[in-house]
């Protein structure tokens, strides 16, 4: 189908021609499906003159997520994958889950314990369009990561509230993952940013002031 996209010059065959050259409008070419199952649950109790305590968790179970490059390529899903034409890792599995304690002291104390599931690696047969584990890649299996994050929320007054907390408060390192040349990953600090926690423990404060 791309060949008909290229005019050659009807003197030498070339493409610096005046009438020649390739034509490079937009094709939808490629197509991308995913499927998968989100769930949420929320309980609260009242723990009386001590305030109330609540629990909220948010879960994602990915099936699939299957892309084809071309018509006439084979599809592939990159479900538990990353790197090559999967990109940025498609976790199998990964939840968030939050406890927050509302005092009767004007403060709010939370925890968020944050989880994703190990990705690999991906190697992609394009003739069969079959994923399967890089071999022999370093560090190709990020392994099961989990973060612990804290933040208190004070409201000093009415119109002042003041916070605080610690983010990756058990400073866990991020997986390594020191290639440079995969498409679509983005991969900086030898881990992949925006994704895992590069930094390590992030402490930080704040305040909020209307009036």
């Amino acid at each position: 189908p791309f060949c008909s996209l290229i005019t050659r010059s009807s003197i030498d065959g070339g493409l610096d021609d005046g009438n020649a050259g390739i034509a490079t409008f937009a094709q939808n070419i490629a197509q991308l499906s995913t499927s998968g199952i989100d769930g949420n649950i929320r309980y609260e109790h009242d723990l009386g003159s001590m305030g109330a305590l609540s629990f909220e968790m948010n879960a994602t179970y990915l099936i699939d997520y299957t892309q084809q490059s071309l018509p006439t390529s084979a599809a592939f899903d990159c479900a538990g994958f990353f790197g090559g034409s999967c990109g940025n890792p498609n976790f199998e599995y990964r939840q968030t889950l939050r406890t927050t304690w509302d005092t009767p002291w004007d403060v709010r104390a939370t925890a968020l314990w944050r989880l994703f599931s190990s990705v690999d690696q991906a190697t992609i047969d394009t003739d069969t369009g079959v994923v399967s584990p890089t071999p022999d890649a370093f560090a190709a299996d990020t392994g099961l990561v989990n973060y612990l994050d804290v933040a208190f929320f004070w409201n000093a007054t009415e119109n002042v509230t003041l916070r605080a907390g610690v983010n990756n408060l058990l400073d866990n390192d991020p997986p390594i993952n020191p290639t440079f040349d995969e498409g679509g990953v983005n991969n900086e600090a030898n881990t992949i940013a925006g994704v895992f926690d590069a930094a390590g423990r992030f402490i930080f404060v704040g305040a909020n002031i209307s009036f």
